[in-house]
């Protein structure tokens, strides 16, 4: 078991732009318009479940912030906060425990978002 406020999620996004990878706190909701307004980014909506196989090789669910295959990532700031957080691992029956600087370090042109803006907070 983990502290589930300590989870990064990995969405895959489609935008007319293109589809990107957004890394954020697990424990929120992402508000679609305001996120696509903060990256500037179209119609931005969750890409579908056989685009994100398409992309990464995973299925939904299994993704996680590495091995995505060159695609632009946008890294939750808020994420940085934690010694420690835990993400996907591209299997479903695992979890990684990373620090997140390392997630920012190992991706290729990380772009980083502000929480508030972007995510809606849920009771946990």
């Amino acid at each position: 078991m983990f502290d589930i406020t300590k989870a990064a999620a990995t969405y895959i996004v489609e935008a007319k732009e293109g589809v990107f990878a957004v890394v954020a706190s697990a424990t929120g909701h992402l508000k679609w318009r305001q996120l696509g307004r903060a990256l500037g980014l179209h119609q931005l909506h969750l890409a579908s479940p056989e685009l994100v196989k398409e992309r990464t090789g995973y299925d939904v669910g299994a993704v996680g912030p590495l091995f995505l295959n060159g695609m632009r990532m946008f890294f939750d700031n808020q994420l940085l906060e934690h010694d420690m957080v835990y993400c996907g691992t591209e299997d479903a029956y695992h979890t990684l425990a990373i620090a997140p600087e390392l997630i920012v370090r190992a991706t290729t042109a990380p772009a980083t978002l502000t929480s508030p803006a972007t995510l809606t907070a849920t009771n946990t």
